[in-house]
């Protein structure tokens, strides 16, 4: 394989090497990841060149060849030779160069293991199963490995090669220090003042921070890229998002610390099944939801889609365990009734949920999740850690009845909401009565959300009439939320004067800003010189101008005619 060359230069023939590492590749043993890649190994293996195996570096492996100064041969030996092998003479010198990065490097996955001697190590870890590393470096290294892996050991040293995104600035450029738009992770972790920031290489994040950068943590760093590890995208790292994740974390603390504070008188430990016949609606809303959420978070996982990973742990962390499941179950954890049995269901699916989530984030945001999960009244030993615990991918009991009348009690509480403030009905303001028109399995839903309408929405009661009592309903606030209409009379909720008045000044507003934009749009000379995007750009403000004008006009009507009723 190897052959000596003048010049000192050494040169593999490659293509031995290509066949058996393009065979790994087609055969499907190895999997390129994202698929779009392996066009680019392709035309590299396809396309083998000689590869010169030398480099002249003052570092790295010594190639073994030695030179006899009396007979010009060359002596090629694992080990020193003291002779050689030609004419036996002792005069020899080890050739300057060392063996090409690469060649050391594509040695990696064995030699690290004890190759060529065959070692536990050896046996155990090769071949292994994923192989990590940029898409920049795929045939340097990823081919080489291959190539060297295939050749000595005899199969593929990894079934899956994952080329993760390029890490660039926030306007898509590669980091470079001559640039000066390099982002060091650790400035983002700990924070930094300008004075610690190269001004050469950080020169960009000092012109848009000139205080420093605040520290937003390991976690939320890596929560940020993993967010935005799209396969076959390159992520473009903007500290404003890491600053999100560090809020969505954040949250996360800010709930568990609301879930420990309600567990101080909860000795019954993790509990490993939930029963059913004790769980509210809520708590079976949530278990559903976990379980479609953890085996969402799995399916990623394995197919390494690491984006939708991290992606359905956020929305269902923040949205739905944080924004929701709290609240609907403050009434039974404060236990305004007594309800004793209530309250222990509800601190068991709590602490359930809970400590999946954290090891569903384990991987993604590690320190914040070994701290809450060693505060949990786990019953664990102190040494424990997060870290060796198990994956969550055993399934979980599914509701879906649950789940769907659930979705109809948010979609209500959320149309309540929205009726409040474009009517200016203040949200601490109880309504006393709303109207509904809706099928039965609407109405099933919301009785059996009740608890939480009433507390949630300020509703103290909720009647159902036909379509032909709501039609002739008057000055009353009309939303429709997934097909059941709400009926909420106005009188008494709201002072008209104040509201009229609001309204007033708001379609003035909006009356100037029509008039600005029309005005605009008359000048042909602006017309004519504008690009096209800024027109049209123009145009959809006066469009959504005019819908918001005519909506404000419909509810001053609506107002004034209940002002003389």
């Amino acid at each position: 394989v190897v052959e000596p060359l003048p010049m000192l230069q050494w040169f593999v023939d490659t293509e031995p090497l290509a066949k058996k590492a393009i065979d790994a590749v087609e055969s499907g043993k190895t999997e390129i990841v994202p698929a779009m890649w392996k066009k680019t190994y392709d035309h590299f293996m396809y396309n083998i060149r000689p590869w010169c195996i030398s480099r002249q570096l003052w570092w790295g492996h010594q190639i073994p060849a030695w030179y006899c100064n009396d007979c010009d041969h060359i002596t090629v030996d694992r080990t020193d030779p003291t002779h050689c092998s030609k004419c036996e003479g002792t005069n020899l010198k080890r050739d300057d160069d060392v063996l090409d990065t690469w060649f050391s490097s594509g040695l990696w996955p064995f030699s690290t293991l004890g190759w060529p001697e065959k070692t536990a190590s050896l046996d155990k870890f090769y071949p292994t199963q994923v192989m990590e590393t940029g898409s920049d470096i795929l045939f340097f290294w990823v081919a080489r490995m291959l190539m060297m892996g295939t050749y000595f050991m005899g199969e593929a040293p990894f079934s899956h090669v994952f080329l993760h995104p390029m890490v660039r600035d926030d306007k898509g450029k590669k980091m470079s220090k001559t640039t000066g738009n390099v982002i060091d992770p650790l400035h983002l972790i700990y924070g930094a003042e300008p004075a610690e920031m190269d001004p050469i290489a950080n020169a960009e994040l000092i012109k848009q921070y000139p205080d420093g950068v605040d520290s937003q943590g390991a976690d939320a760093l890596r929560f940020t890229l993993t967010m935005y590890a799209a396969q076959g995208r390159d992520i473009k790292l903007d500290i404003k998002r890491a600053e999100g994740y560090r809020a969505f974390l954040n949250k996360l603390w800010n709930a568990s610390k609301f879930a420990l504070m309600n567990l101080e008188d909860y000795s019954s430990g993790l509990p490993n099944t939930l029963s059913e016949k004790n769980m509210s609606i809520a708590d079976k809303w949530i278990v559903h939801r976990l379980g479609e959420v953890a085996e969402a978070s799995q399916t990623a996982l394995e197919e390494f889609r690491f984006n939708d990973y991290a992606n359905e742990l956020y929305h269902f962390v923040w949205h739905e365990f944080c924004d929701w499941y709290i609240e609907y179950i403050k009434p039974s954890l404060y236990n305004d009734k007594g309800d004793d049995a209530a309250k222990l269901n509800t601190q068991k699916t709590m602490l359930f949920v809970l400590e999946r989530i954290l090891r569903l984030l384990h991987p993604i945001s590690p320190f914040i999740t070994e701290d809450i999960w060693k505060s949990l009244p786990l019953n664990h030993d102190e040494n424990d850690s997060i870290m060796v615990a198990a994956f969550p991918t055993d399934p979980l009991p599914r509701f879906p009845d649950a789940a769907k009348n659930i979705s109809i009690v948010e979609a209500f509480i959320t149309s309540v909401r929205k009726i409040r403030g474009e009517t200016g009905v203040k949200p601490s303001v109880m309504i006393d009565e709303i109207f509904l028109v809706g099928d039965k399995n609407a109405e099933q839903a919301l009785e059996q959300g009740r608890v939480y309408i009433e507390r949630l929405a300020k509703i103290a009661k909720l009647t159902f009439i036909d379509q032909n009592a709501a039609d002739t309903m008057q000055h009353v606030a009309t939303a429709v939320s997934l097909g059941t209409q709400i009926r909420i009379p106005l009188k008494g909720l709201i002072n008209v004067e104040e509201e009229v008045a609001r309204l007033e000044k708001e379609l003035g507003k909006i009356d100037s800003d029509i008039a600005f934009v029309s005005k605009k749009l008359s000048n042909e000379r602006f017309v004519a010189n504008a690009p096209d995007a800024v027109v049209a750009k123009e145009r959809e403000k006066i469009s959504a101008f005019e819908i918001e004008q005519s909506a404000l006009r419909r509810s001053l009507q609506e107002l004034q005619e209940l002002a003389n009723s």
